[in-house]
């Protein structure tokens, strides 16, 4: 007679194995609206939940990101963002740091005021109300810039490591590769920021200046009227029907329902 021999046990698989099944939260997808002609890699980034818009022709590269986590992206008609570079508010308003200056500079003057006669008492009370006045201002216009967020007119190209967080970059500019635009600045028309460049925080810049430098710190100016900014964006448009040939696109991942 024979014995039939034991079955092995089967282990149990190992968490994070192939055999396990994680339910992983994930986060919504903002809200958008995407023209169908638009050019978006699978991998590129959209998140936030301000509202995304896209217009037609532009393309996003893989692995860019766009967010709209502290106020609105409108990416305007044939607008090229690059690979790793970024477009979108990262932070909220720098008004924290400020208003915490402010507190410190309250209490210093209460200090101050606690061994002064009533005059000066009434000449602090009125002077932080001054003060609350001022703060409640610029919060005012901090919130005026998330509502309107970062806008790219038609033909803006953002080169591969870039940084964008201004306000608006007008029609046909540039940002070079790993260029940083700050908050709330304002680019005219036709302008080029150079590679590793820096445009400062609410800085304004006239149509066609161009701005390079060596990346070390020091950067020149001067304004380009040439002539040959159609010819550029002719260019331009002529890339992004190659760029349709070369970049896989999955506009209907980021289209909200009824966009």
């Amino acid at each position: 007679m024979t014995t039939k021999p034991h079955p092995r046990p089967v282990p149990n698989p190992a968490p994070g194995s192939a055999h396990t099944h994680t339910n992983t939260p994930t986060s919504p997808p903002p809200p958008t609206h995407i023209i169908p002609s638009a050019i978006i890699s699978e991998t590129a980034s959209l998140t936030g939940t301000f509202p995304i818009t896209i217009g037609a022709n532009a393309v996003l590269h893989p692995r860019c990101k766009i967010t709209s986590r502290h106020a609105p992206v409108t990416i305007s008609e044939g607008c090229i963002v690059c690979e790793r570079s970024s477009v979108g508010l990262l932070s909220n308003s720098n008004s924290d740091s400020s208003s915490a200056e402010t507190n410190d500079d309250t209490e210093g003057a209460k200090k101050k005021s606690s061994s002064s006669n009533n005059n000066n008492n009434n000449n602090n009370n009125n002077n932080n109300n001054n003060n609350n006045n001022n703060n409640n201002n610029n919060n005012n216009n901090n919130n005026n810039n998330n509502e309107e967020g970062v806008v790219l007119e038609a033909g803006v190209h953002v080169e591969v490591g870039a940084v964008v967080e201004a306000r608006r970059v007008g029609e046909g500019s540039v940002v070079g590769v790993k260029a940083v635009v700050g908050r709330g600045a304002v680019l005219g028309k036709y302008c080029k920021v150079g590679p590793l460049c820096r445009i400062a925080e609410d800085e304004i810049l006239p149509d066609y200046t161009v701005v390079y430098g060596t990346g070390t710190g020091r950067q020149s100016r001067r304004v380009d009227r040439s002539g040959l900014a159609s010819c550029e964006m002719d260019m331009r448009r002529k890339h992004v029907e190659t760029l349709r040939g070369l970049i896989p696109s999955n506009v209907a991942k980021w289209r909200s329902s009824g966009a």
